[in-house]
C-alpha cells in the first residue's frame, strides 16, 4: 500500500511537472519590473476597436514601457493606423508617450510617417490626437512620395479624417511626372 502511494505521488508530481512545462513553453514570456511607482514591461502591444464596427481602429506597439499613472512611455513606439480595419498608416518613432484619458500620442523626437500610397512624411516634435485623427507640429518637415513628389515646411496638420494636409511657414515643394 505504502508503495501504491509513493507511485501514485512520483507519477502526480511528474504529471504537475509536465503541465507547467507545457504551459510555461505556450506562454510568451513578458518581463516586468516594479520600479517605484513605475511598472516597466517589454514587448507591449495595445489594440483599439471600435465598438460599433468591431474593427481596429489602431495598433500601439513598443519595445520597452513605462507605465506612469497618467501616461504610458514608449520606446521604438510603432502606431499601426487603420480604415475599415485595414492598416493605412504607419508612425514610428525612437521614443513616445501615450495618453490614454485623452487618446494623444507625443512625438518629442524625430517620427517617420508611412502611407499606403508611398507617402513618407518625416519631422520632429508632433503630437497625434487619435480621436481626432489629426497630426500637429509646429517643428520642420519633409513629406516624399512617389514620382519625385517632396514638400518642406516649418509647421504641418494633417488630418485623416478628412484627408487634407495644410502646411505653413517657408514651404517648398515639387510634384507633377518628370520627363
Amino acid at each position: 500500500m505504502k508503495y501504491l502511494l509513493y507511485l501514485f505521488s512520483i507519477g502526480l508530481l511528474a504529471y504537475l511537472g509536465y503541465v507547467f512545462y507545457q504551459h510555461s513553453a505556450s506562454v510568451p514570456e513578458l518581463k516586468v519590473t516594479q520600479d517605484r511607482d513605475e511598472l516597466v514591461s517589454w514587448g507591449v502591444k495595445l489594440d483599439r476597436v471600435d465598438p460599433e464596427t468591431g474593427k481596429r481602429t489602431h495598433t500601439l506597439l513598443g519595445d520597452k514601457s513605462v507605465h506612469r499613472e497618467q501616461s504610458i512611455e514608449l520606446e521604438s513606439l510603432q502606431l499601426l493606423l487603420y480604415s475599415a480595419g485595414v492598416q493605412t498608416e504607419e508612425l514610428t518613432a525612437p521614443l513616445g508617450m501615450f495618453f490614454d484619458h485623452n487618446q494623444v500620442v507625443i512625438l518629442p523626437d524625430n517620427y517617420e510617417a508611412t502611407s499606403i500610397d508611398g507617402f513618407v512624411l518625416r519631422g520632429k516634435n508632433a503630437i497625434y490626437d487619435i480621436q481626432a485623427q489629426k497630426l500637429l507640429s509646429e517643428h520642420p518637415f519633409t513629406l516624399t512620395g512617389d514620382e519625385g513628389f517632396f514638400l518642406t515646411g516649418n509647421r504641418l496638420e494633417v488630418d485623416r479624417e478628412n484627408m487634407t494636409l495644410r502646411a505653413d511657414g517657408n514651404i517648398r515643394g515639387e510634384w507633377g511626372l518628370k520627363p
